[in-house]
């Protein structure tokens, strides 16, 4: 697939974060906890470094924010720790038991790699400009603020639906998983506990409207690690 959105492999990317090391898996977690949970120095820090590395002039999308410090954990690095954080539970024996019991049979790797593909598109409707101006200064977004449950259906429905869509190919793909896929991804955009319900039509341009100058939520990330082009992705013939 050509998309610009990141190729995510989660089998490698928990290495990143349970490999052999103790000692560097738990600097690496006092790490995302200092970023994430109210260490501001380590807030400015990161993002002093995605500020200094943006050479496209644009405005990153934000997973996690910290509106007092504007610091910010990119939407690509959260999607990401949390797939990789999903199919390193699958591997927990309580957790795998209970996963293929409601599926009636076993799981392979593929199996477990296409479920954290899902996972990995939870809060893809963060994307929308209406959620990112959540986290902007103010005057940058003179738009109506928009929810990340509801644009996260419109965003799939959309990419289904619209061959211009960068992930159009993608979702093309994980329909052809099977009738399973469909309630799978119903649940994933569910993740705060209630359904999600499908409303109106929705449409490329009210995404791209108005047009903005500092952000593009078409944009590819910086890193470029990757699910969404794996082998696991493609479904078997």
């Amino acid at each position: 697939m050509n998309s610009v959105y990141p190729r995510l492999d989660p089998a490698l990317h928990c290495q990143a974060f349970w490999n052999e090391s103790t000692v560097n898996d738990r600097a690496e977690d006092n790490r995302h906890e200092r970023i994430l949970y109210g260490g501001s120095a380590a807030m400015h820090e990161a993002n002093a470094e995605i500020t200094n590395n943006d050479t496209q002039a644009k405005r990153p999308a934000w997973g996690k924010t910290d509106r007092e410090t504007g610091g910010i954990h990119p939407l690509a690095h959260h999607s990401m720790d949390v797939a990789a954080v999903f199919l390193r539970m699958t591997q927990l024996p309580v957790i795998r038991n209970r996963l293929e019991t409601t599926a009636g049979r076993s799981l392979t790797a593929a199996d477990c790699a296409r479920l954290a593909a899902l996972v990995f598109l939870h809060d893809i409707g963060k994307l929308h400009p209406g959620f990112q101006a959540k986290g902007w200064p103010p005057g940058l977004w003179n738009g109506p603020k928009a929810g990340h449950l509801q644009k996260g259906w419109e965003f799939l429905i959309l990419a289904w639906k619209q061959p211009k869509h960068p992930l159009h190919e993608t979702v093309q793909q994980i329909a052809e998983w099977g009738a399973a896929a469909a309630p799978l991804i119903a649940a994933v955009i569910a993740h705060h506990g209630r359904p999600v319900e499908r409303l109106g039509d929705p449409t490329l341009r009210e995404w791209d409207t108005p047009s903005l100058e500092h952000y593009d939520w078409r944009a590819p990330p910086r890193d470029r690690r990757g699910v969404l082009e794996a082998p696991h992705m493609r479904a078997r013939r």
